[in-house]
Parts: C-alpha cells; structure tokens; sequence
C-alpha cells in the first residue's frame, strides 16, 4: 500500500477559512490525526467527540486507509437513544 492510500492528515475549518488561497493543505494540516476504527462503538466516538471537540471524526481500517467519516451532529443525534 502506498502513501496515497493513507489518510496523511485532516484541516480544520477555521484554519482552512483563514488561509490565503494560495496556501498549500500540507502547510495547515494537522498530522496529529484521531481516528476510529471500523470496531469503534458509538460510546467510543461520542467520548472521542468530547475529548477533542472535532465536528468529524474519520474511520480508517488497520493500515491507516480511510474508510468513513463521522460527522459530530450524526454520533450525537444518536446519544440519547444508544449511550444513556
């Protein structure tokens, strides 16, 4: 598996709202990637959701290959009737 099929890193939104339109993503993407795996839980998204205040959390397969992205509103939505 090469490189390209990795996820390499995310941007935040502010950052990405802010930059000049000629900035590289390399140069305000964040490296430092949190990530799910297809056996997260609910329970483990929500937790991660809080601890990092993402609005999206990505799902990659054990070589690091995105498979998904969890939006904040779509785990959260889900809380009440999964994690009370």
């Amino acid at each position: 598996m090469g490189a390209a099929d990795k996820l390499l890193g995310v941007i935040h939104a502010p950052d990405l709202l802010t930059s000049h339109d000629q900035t590289l993503l390399k140069e305000i993407m964040d490296v430092g990637v949190v990530a799910l795996n297809k056996d997260s839980t609910l329970k483990e998204a929500a937790q991660a959701f809080a601890r990092y205040r993402y609005r999206a959390l990505t799902a990659t397969d054990e070589n690091g290959k995105l498979i998904g992205i969890l939006p904040y509103c779509d785990v959260m939505n889900l809380k009440h009737h999964y994690l009370a």
